[in-house]
């Protein structure tokens, strides 16, 4: 594989468990971008990906961007990744599904619940004005549905993507039941139902507000959480 030019700073944090919010928030905070992608490591995108990002930030200035995902089969990953720039342009033979899953399997379901972490687009702006992920989430699941949860609240719409594409290394799903029984998946819902004792308001402050009053990340989540119930 051909080195790139391009920059990057590589973060580390210390293994204590699943902490994949906390991670993405020192991430977020590091960066300088006004717009940012958040991208899983088993992903694999084509050459004009983030020119399709960019391109859709352009288009739209009040949406979470969600990329399309579709899953090469698992036989098939060990073969791709011995030389991926050569298939990467004519993967279709190798993949699982043609369409993104939230579109046929999951379209009926909250608009919230359709953003996954796995490849989306943000505005560092919106994300940073909602305290960022929820550090509480520890097991796997829920953080990105909650991010989008809240974001419904500042006014953005989810936006389902045609492009931005990214392909998943392997479609070995476990069942739905065991997908919804995960830790942070549990933990979203119980959020949710409780309202964690937040009085509503139906008129949120702008972003500038909340920045001068919510000094603190989890004063700030739990409001934007609360306040679209």
């Amino acid at each position: 594989m051909k080195q790139s030019n391009l920059s990057y700073t590589l973060f580390c944090q210390e293994d204590k468990g699943f902490r994949l919010s906390t991670l993405i928030n020192n991430c977020i905070s590091f960066s300088s971008a006004d717009k940012l992608i958040l991208l899983d490591a088993d992903m694999l995108v084509g050459r004009t990906f983030v020119e399709e990002y960019l391109n859709q930030f352009k288009r739209n200035k009040k949406s979470i961007l969600c990329g399309k995902i579709l899953y090469i089969k698992t036989e098939f990953v060990e073969k791709i990744l011995k030389d991926p720039l050569k298939y990467i342009d004519k993967l279709s033979p190798f993949l699982f599904n043609k369409e993104d899953s939230r579109i046929i399997r999951f379209n009926n379901v909250a608009p919230y619940k359709k953003v996954w972490g796995g490849n989306v687009g943000l505005y560092k702006k919106a994300v940073m004005g909602i305290g960022g992920f929820d550090e509480e989430f520890t097991e796997w699941g829920g953080e990105d549905t909650d991010l989008g949860f809240r974001l419904m609240r500042l006014g953005y719409s989810i936006k389902l993507l045609d492009d931005c594409t990214s392909y998943h290394l392997g479609a070995d799903f476990p069942p739905l039941k065991e997908t919804l029984n995960r830790g942070g998946v549990k933990l979203f819902e119980k959020k949710l139902q409780s309202n964690e004792g937040i009085v509503r308001n139906e008129n949120p402050p702008e972003y500038d507000e909340i920045l001068r009053v919510y000094t603190n990340r989890r004063d700030k989540i739990k409001w934007w959480r609360s306040s679209l119930i």
